[in-house]
C-alpha cells in the first residue's frame, strides 16, 4: 500500500509502529510544530483552480505548519478547485476537500488524517445541457465536457446533448472543447435531487466565420479525431457567396457511384435529380452550416446505404438578420428570427429562399458550353443502318430545320428551419425543404412548326426535363431521468420528375417496311413523355444513454416508400430503317428506334432496429453497432465496427469495417435521343420485395499525424466490395405499354474499389497549404453487360492531384486551387456503350468497339481556380471568383463524326474561363 504524511518536517518516528490501527493505512506520519492557537490568528487566502488534490494538500501543510496523514491511493486522480479567505485552518481543508468524497479529523497529536466520508452522502444532482456554435446556434457534436473537481466528463451526442449524472451538491467549474472552438468555461451550482441545466456556446477559433464547413470522418479521437474542416469556398473567408456551383457534382466517396451516396438535410434523407453540368448545387449555400461526409465506418444510426451519406445542417440564427445576396448565377434572400433567453423557452427560426439568374445573365462561358452539349449527334442517326458517311452535321441540317438555341436551366429552393427550446432543455425542431430544377429547349423555327412524332428518327425539337424535390420533417429531443435521451422525429420526402419532349420528323420519310394498318402517320401525333414519382414515409425514434466511458444508443425507423414511373426507352433492336427523300433525286437511310414504354409501380415498407456502443477512453476508443433491418419476411443485418488508437498525443489511427445495403435505389438511364442535352435522367426505385437489396462491405485505415503545431499530415487506405448491385438492363427484348417488374427491369452488377489518399497541410500565419494525392481503382462487372467483361467505372479518376492555398488578411481573403485528373475512360458519350455495347456484332462501328469502355481514354484534365473576397464594412462582403483561370480545354466526354474518311471523336468540354461576382449583405 502506498501511503503518504506530510509536514514541515520530514522525520520518520520509530514508534509510529504504535499507532492506532485506525492509521494502519499511513505509514509515515510527520510530525511538525503544531500551535493551535497561533495559527487561528493567521489568516489564510487561498486561491487554487483545478489543481492536483496532493499538491493542494502539501501547499496546505507547508502554509499551516500542519501534519496530514492519508493513503496516497485516495487522492489519485484527484482535483480540487476553492476560494477561501479564513483564519481557520480546518475551514481551509474543508475547502480543499469539498466534492471529493473524502473527510477529515484531527488526533490529538494535532495530525489531520484523511479518509473516506463516513456520513451518507446527500442526493446527488444532475448537470445537464447543450453545446452549440455562438454564431448560428447549431449543436456541435462529440464536444468534450469536463466538471471540475468532480472527476467528471462526458462527450455531447449528435444533437449537441450532455448529462452528467451523480454529482454531488456544490459548485463546479464545467469546461467544454471541440477543435475549432476557443474553450468554454463557466460554474454552475448542483442543488441535490434536481437538474441544473447549461447551454454552452462555443466561438469559432481556426476559421473566424467558416459558413459552410465539409466535415469528414474523423478517427474518434481528440483532438486528432475531430473531422477535416475546410471551407466550401476557401476565399470567402467571411462569409459564402450564393454561388450556384454544386459542391457534390462528381463526388464519389471512396469509389462509390451518384447512386450509393445518400444526401440528407438535417439528417433527413433528400431525393435529388441528377446533378446538371456541376452548375446547380443541391441546396442555397446560405442556408446550410455544415456538412459532414460519413465515409466508411460510418455508424449504425447513419443508415443504409450503399458509398456514404452527406448530411447538410442547416443553420439556426443567434440574432434577428436579414441576408440578401447574389450572384451572376444566383440571388437569395434570407431572415432569422430569435425569441426568448437563456432561462426562458426560446424559438429561432430561419427562412431562406433562392433562385437563378442564368435565364437573365446568361453568362458567355456557361451559354457556349450548354450549347455545345446540345448539338445534334449524328452518330445515334446512321450508326445502326451503317452509313457512317452520313455521320455529319451537314447531313443533320439537310434533315432538320432548326434554328440554333441554347438551352434554358434555371432552379429554385426554399428553406425553413426551426427549433423551440424549453426552460427544461426539451427541444422540438422543424425541417422543410423544397426545390424546382428545369432544363429545357425548342429548337424549331417559329414561323415553321414541324411535325411533332411521338416516336421518330431520335431528334429531339422541343425538351423539358423538371424536377422537383420536397422534404419536410418535425422532431422532439428530451432528458428522461438521470442518464437517457430520447428523441422521436416523423418525415416526408418526395421526388418528382417530369421529362416531356417532341420529336422532329425530317423533311420527308418513308419506311421501308411500312404497315398500311397502322400507317407511319401514327408516329408524327401527340407529345411523348417520361416521368417517376418516389414518396417517402417514415417515423423513428432513438434513446441514448451514458453510463461510465460508454455511450449506448438505439433507434427504431420504421419507412414506407412508394413509387411510379413510365420510361420511353429507346430499343435498338426493334428499330426501323426510314429512307428520306430530300429535294431531288437524293435519299437518305437514317434510323428510327423502336419505343419500350415501360411502367411500374412498387410500393415497398421496411422496419429497422438498431443498437451501438461507443466506448472512449484516454487513447482508445471503440464504436460498434448494428442494424436489423425487416423486408417482408426477411431479416437483414449490417455490423459495422470502427477503433482508434492514440500512439502518442500527435499521432492516432483507426481501422474501420462494415456491411452496408440499401433499399431505395437512384438509377440513371440513358435517353438514346440524339438532340438532347441532358443525355440520362434518374428515375428512384424502392426495391420491391422479390429483388434483393444490394450490399457492400467496406474497410478502411486512417492515420492522423501531426508533425508540428503548424505541419499535418493525414492518409487512408480503402476497399469496398459491392455485391449483387443493381443497374438497369439495356438488352431488355422489346415490349410497349406493359408493367414491367423490377426484376426484368434491373440487372445484377457487382464492383470492387480500391483506393489511398494522402494529404499534407502547413499553417503559416493567417494562412493554410494543403497537398493531396489519391489512387483508385474502380471496376464493374455484369453477365449481362459487355459480354460479362470486368471494365472501369464511368465515374472512375485512378488519379487526382491537388493543390490548395488559402490566405486571410483581416478584411481580404484569397484562395487558389490547382486540380489535375488523369486515366480516365469512357471517352464516347455513355449512350453509346449503353445500348451499342450490349448488342452482340452490332457493338463494332468503324472499328470502334462500342462494348470496351477501357479502350477510349479521356485526356489529363487540368484547371486552376482563383478567389478574392473582401469585407469593407461588418456585414457587407464582396467577392469574385475565376474558375479554369487558365482557360483549359478539359475535356468532358466525346461523339463519333465522319471526317477523313472515317469517324473521328469530336470532343465535348467542360467550361473554359469562368468569372463570377457575389456580393452579400447581413442587417
Amino acid at each position: 500500500m502506498n501511503e503518504r504524511s506530510i509536514g514541515r518536517t520530514a522525520r520518520a518516528s520509530a514508534g509510529s509502529r504504535d499507532l492506532p490501527k485506525l492509521l494502519v493505512v499511513a505509514l509515515l506520519v510527520l510530525f511538525a510544530r503544531v500551535d493551535g492557537t497561533a495559527h487561528a490568528q493567521t489568516p489564510y487566502s487561498v486561491e487554487v483552480r483545478n489543481t492536483p488534490l496532493d499538491d493542494a494538500l502539501r501547499a496546505f501543510a507547508n502554509a499551516t505548519g500542519s501534519a496530514v496523514a492519508y493513503d496516497a491511493d485516495l487522492t489519485r486522480g484527484l482535483r480540487t478547485t476553492c476560494a477561501v479567505s479564513t483564519a481557520d485552518i480546518e475551514v481551509y481543508l474543508a475547502c480543499l476537500l469539498r466534492g471529493t468524497g473524502l473527510e477529515f479529523f484531527r488526533r490529538a497529536s494535532g495530525t489531520y488524517v484523511i479518509g473516506q466520508s463516513l456520513e451518507l452522502p446527500p442526493s446527488f444532482g444532475i448537470i445537464a445541457g447543450e453545446v452549440g456554435d455562438s454564431e448560428t446556434g447549431a449543436p456541435i457534436a462529440r464536444a468534450h465536457v469536463r466538471v471540475v473537481p468532480a472527476r467528471k466528463g462526458t462527450v455531447t451526442l449528435p444533437g449537441g446533448d450532455f448529462a452528467l449524472t451523480d454529482v454531488l451538491p456544490g459548485r463546479y467549474a464545467v469546461s467544454v472543447t471541440h477543435l475549432g472552438y476557443y474553450t468554454w468555461t463557466d460554474s454552475v451550482d448542483v442543488v441535490p435531487g434536481s437538474k441544473t441545466q447549461i447551454r454552452a456556446l462555443l466561438a469559432p477559433r481556426i476559421f473566424e466565420s467558416p459558413p459552410v464547413i465539409v466535415e469528414q470522418s474523423g478517427t474518434l479521437l481528440h483532438p486528432l479525431d475531430e473531422p477535416y474542416r475546410q471551407d466550401v469556398r476557401p476565399a470567402a473567408a467571411a462569409a459564402i457567396p450564393p454561388s450556384a456551383t454544386d459542391l457534390t457534382a462528381g463526388l464519389h466517396i471512396q469509389g462509390s457511384s451518384e447512386g450509393d451516396v445518400q444526401l440528407r438535410i438535417d439528417g433527413h434523407p433528400v431525393y435529388l435529380p441528377r446533378q446538371l453540368l456541376g452548375l446547380i448545387g443541391p441546396f442555397s449555400t446560405s442556408a446550410v452550416e455544415r456538412i459532414r461526409i460519413h465515409e466508411s465506418g460510418f455508424g449504425v444510426e447513419a443508415g443504409s446505404t450503399l458509398g456514404g451519406v452527406l448530411d447538410f445542417e442547416q443553420r439556426l440564427p443567434d440574432r434577428q438578420t436579414l441576408t440578401v445576396s447574389a450572384t451572376s448565377l444566383a440571388a437569395e434572400a434570407g431572415a432569422g428570427f430569435i425569441a426568448g433567453g437563456r432561462d426562458l423557452a426560446e424559438t429561432r427560426l430561419a427562412l431562406t429562399g433562392r433562385t437563378s439568374l442564368l435565364a437573365r445573365t446568361q453568362p458567355a462561358e456557361l451559354t457556349r458550353t450548354l450549347g455545345s452539349w446540345a448539338t445534334t449527334d449524328p452518330f445515334l442517326l446512321f450508326a445502326p443502318v451503317g452509313a457512317y458517311g452520313d455521320a455529319t452535321d451537314d447531313a443533320v441540317a439537310g434533315l432538320y430545320d432548326f434554328v440554333s438555341a441554347t438551352p434554358q436551366v434555371g432552379f429554385t429552393d426554399l428553406h425553413l428551419a426551426g427549433q423551440h427550446r424549453l426552460p427544461s432543455g426539451d427541444r422540438f425542431q422543424l425541417t422543410a425543404y423544397h426545390g424546382r430544377r428545369d432544363i429545357s429547349g425548342d429548337r424549331r423555327r417559329g414561323v415553321n412548326q414541324l411535325d411533332l412524332p411521338t416516336s421518330a428518327p431520335l431528334v429531339s425539337a422541343v425538351a423539358g426535363h423538371e424536377w422537383f424535390t420536397t422534404t419536410v420533417a418535425g422532431g422532439w429531443r428530451s432528458l428522461l431521468g438521470t442518464r437517457t435521451f430520447v428523441s422521436a422525429d416523423a418525415r416526408l420526402s418526395r421526388y418528382r420528375y417530369e421529362h416531356d419532349y417532341r420529336l422532329a420528323a425530317p423533311v420527308a420519310i418513308r419506311f421501308e417496311s411500312f404497315d398500311p394498318s397502322t400507317g407511319d402517320e401514327a408516329l408524327f401525333s401527340e407529345r411523348s413523355g417520361d416521368g417517376n414519382d418516389l414518396t417517402e414515409y417514415a417515423v423513428s425514434a432513438r434513446v441514448d444513454h451514458s453510463r461510465g466511458h460508454h455511450m449506448l444508443s438505439a433507434g427504431l425507423d420504421a419507412v414506407r416508400s412508394e413509387s411510379t414511373f413510365r420510361l420511353r426507352l429507346a430499343d435498338v433492336e426493334s428499330g426501323r430503317v426510314g429512307t428520306v427523300v430530300l429535294p431531288g433525286p437524293d435519299t437518305l437511310r437514317i434510323f428510327v428506334a423502336g419505343q419500350q414504354d415501360l411502367e411500374n409501380s412498387a410500393s415497398a415498407s421496411r422496419a429497422t432496429l438498431w443498437i451501438s456502443d461507443r466506448f472512449e477512453a484516454t487513447r482508445l476508443a471503440l464504436e460498434g453497432g448494428v442494424r436489423l433491418t425487416a423486408r417482408s419476411r426477411t431479416i437483414y443485418a449490417e455490423p459495422r465496427l470502427r477503433a482508434a488508437w492514440k500512439f502518442s498525443p500527435d499521432l492516432v489511427a483507426a481501422i474501420s469495417m462494415g456491411l452496408y445495403r440499401q433499399y431505395v435505389g437512384q438509377f440513371d438511364y440513358s435517353t438514346i435521343n440524339a438532340g438532347e442535352v441532358v443525355s440520362s435522367t434518374r428515375i428512384w426505385l424502392p426495391l420491391e420485395t422479390g429483388v434483393r437489396p444490394p450490399r457492400s462491405v467496406h474497410a478502411a485505415l486512417d492515420a492522423d499525424w501531426r508533425v508540428s503545431p503548424t505541419i499535418r499530415l493525414s492518409g487512408s487506405v480503402w476497399l469496398r466490395e459491392v455485391s449483387n448491385g443493381l443497374t438497369l438492363n439495356y438488352g431488355l427484348p422489346a415490349q410497349t405499354g406493359v408493367e414491367i417488374d423490377q426484376r426484368a427491369l434491373l440487372t445484377r452488377q457487382d464492383a470492387v474499389h480500391r483506393g489511398a489518399e494522402i494529404s499534407a497541410s502547413h499553417r503559416f500565419g493567417q494562412g493554410v497549404t494543403r497537398l493531396t494525392y489519391r489512387r483508385s481503382s474502380d471496376r464493374l462487372q455484369s453477365d449481362a453487360l459487355f459480354g460479362g467483361k470486368t471494365v472501369s467505372a464511368p465515374w472512375s479518376i485512378p488519379h487526382v492531384f491537388l493543390a490548395e492555398r488559402r490566405q486571410d488578411w483581416g478584411s481580404f481573403a484569397a484562395s487558389a486551387q490547382a486540380r489535375l485528373e488523369t486515366g480516365m475512360r469512357w471517352a464516347l458519350r455513355q449512350t453509346y456503350y449503353d445500348y451499342f455495347g450490349h448488342l452482340g456484332a452490332g457493338h463494332i462501328h468503324d472499328g470502334w468497339d462500342l462494348s470496351d469502355p477501357d479502350a477510349h481514354g479521356i485526356p489529363a484534365r487540368f484547371a486552376v481556380d482563383l478567389g478574392l473576397a473582401y469585407r469593407p464594412a461588418a456585414g457587407l462582403l464582396l467577392n469574385v471568383e475565376v474558375e479554369n483561370v487558365l482557360d483549359r480545354a478539359n475535356q468532358l466526354d466525346s461523339r463519333l463524326v465522319w471526317g477523313d474518311r472515317a469517324l473521328r471523336p469530336d470532343a465535348r468540354y467542360l467550361p473554359g474561363r469562368t468569372v463570377t461576382f457575389g456580393a452579400s449583405l447581413s442587417l
